[in-house]
């Protein structure tokens, strides 16, 4: 009965593991190891069977052991196979973090990979502390799959010459056993949920479990791109496909930063010496910090994007330090880009301001008519008045005069005699609408030949003539 549990638990989940691994698992179930016993086991993969990894502190930088097969939760797996919860390492990394005598944090890691189950959130968990503490990688024997899955989710990755990284990828793996006999097995499915039991030997249920296993895989590639600082298409071409690198391929290929020793990175994070600077060709940029080489790890051919990204992963705190310093030059730089614009802006209006004004101008004095300078000089200076109400008001001025002189004329005493002779001095009496005629006839004639005058004027002619 344990074995059937122990191989059910396997088939039913997501592994990212390499295959050889995952079949010691099954054969460990099904206890077709020769020796069968946990002491051949320990012997076997050199492991401590501690259901726990202990966390050790060494000048501020503590050791935070990733060992053997990754599952959620701590479970038969890690008596038989040695390994490490995901549960137990986030309670250990969430305690260094917070530990105020802890300057750094090394996930120090030898592991094969193990169960996708609650591994995205133990890598998240890693990605989002980097704020608070630079977290290294460093792997002394193997990363690989979801042991890589967390290592790249760290500032950065170190590794030693004889490391293995990669094994990028999911797999679920299958197998049938065949009844014992007088051994039945009876499964019965609701109607609703024929998926509840896919049948890997056929086709539809092989497809279906081949979608959740390139949905998960999908994942994984995603946070890897984003944790690394690369594109995706890098991922999937220079990655290694699923396969595995070994120490300076790997940071030639740009899954891991640079080689070196725990007891170096130890040194280096505690403060005892300044980090190594190694070049290969993932590793073709370096800056400065006081006084000290600071190593930055990228691809060939990186974007700026690509480039901002490996500084944040690799070297948080500079980054921060030149983004602070960024969005302060990025303030400075819009207040000023402000007041210029204001400054522009402003003379830009006084212009458009004195050009209105001088055409407005313009029109007033354009419908200008004799007897009216006065009313134009003060409607070109109001501010205000246009061309068209200045005409109108100056023709409402002209008829105004017109029939005030007119009738000034008709209220003469000349005119208040009717039928009366002429007087001695040859004057008679002013006929005011054939007058008013004559006038307009005067200057509709003048106007004509050119000149401007107005009914008053030509009254004022006319009878000056006649005079």
């Amino acid at each position: 009965m344990k074995r059937l549990l122990a191989l059910q638990f396997l088939a039913s989940q997501a592994w990212a593991l390499p295959p050889s691994m995952l079949a010691d698992m099954e054969a460990i179930a099904r206890r077709e190891l020769q020796a069968g016993r946990l002491e051949a086991l320990t012997t076997r993969d050199g492991e401590s069977l501690g259901a726990a990894p202990a966390v050790e502190t060494r000048d501020g930088v503590a050791l935070i052991k990733v060992r053997g097969v990754v599952s959620r939760y701590a479970s038969w797996m890690h008596d038989i196979c040695g390994g490490t919860s995901t549960e137990a390492l986030a309670k250990s990394l969430s305690a260094a973090i917070e530990d105020t005598k802890v300057r750094a944090v090394v996930l120090w890691i030898d592991s094969p990979g193990g169960q996708v189950n609650g591994l995205n959130e133990m890598a998240e968990l890693i990605y989002q502390s980097r704020g608070a503490k630079r977290i290294v990688a460093y792997v002394g024997g193997q990363a690989c799959s979801a042991a890589y899955w967390m290592a790249s989710a760290c500032s950065e990755v170190v590794i030693d010459a004889t490391a293995e990284l990669g094994s990028v990828g999911t797999v679920a793996g299958f197998r049938i056993q065949p009844q014992t006999e007088g051994e039945q097995r009876i499964e019965i499915v609701s109607s609703n949920a024929p998926n509840k039991r896919l049948d890997p030997t056929t086709d539809a249920g092989k497809s279906a479990v081949q979608t959740i296993v390139d949905d998960l895989e999908t994942v994984f590639i995603d946070a890897v791109s984003r944790n690394m600082g690369v594109a995706r298409d890098k991922v999937l071409a220079d990655f290694g496909r699923g396969g595995t690198f070994i120490g300076a391929k790997a940071v030639q290929q740009g899954m891991a930063h640079r080689l070196g020793s725990l007891e170096g990175l130890v040194a280096e994070l505690g403060g005892r010496q300044s980090p190594p600077l190694f070049q290969t060709r993932a590793s073709t940029a370096s800056t400065q910090t006081q006084g000290a080489t600071m190593p930055l790890t990228i691809a060939e051919g990186a974007t700026a994007a690509a480039v901002a990204a490996a500084l944040q992963t690799q070297h948080p705190d500079a980054y921060a330090a030149i983004a602070a310093t960024g969005s302060a030059d990025k303030a400075t730089a819009v207040e000023a880009a402000r007041k210029e614009a204001h400054a522009a802006g402003r003379q830009e209006g006084i212009a458009e301001g004195i050009a209105a004004e001088t055409q407005r101008v313009a029109a007033v004095f354009a419908v200008s008519l004799p007897g009216h300078e006065q009313l134009i000089q003060t409607l070109a200076l109001d501010g205000k008045t246009t061309g068209g109400e200045a005409a109108a008001q100056i023709i409402a001025a002209e008829k105004k005069g017109g029939s005030d002189y007119l009738q000034g004329a008709a209220n003469t005493d000349a005119n208040k005699v009717q039928g009366g002779q002429e007087s001695q001095t040859g004057k008679g009496a002013i006929d005011a609408r054939a007058l008013a005629t004559e006038a307009r006839a005067l200057v509709d004639a003048e106007a004509a030949k050119g000149n401007k005058i107005t009914i008053s004027a030509a009254v004022r002619m006319i009878q000056g003539g006649k005079s």
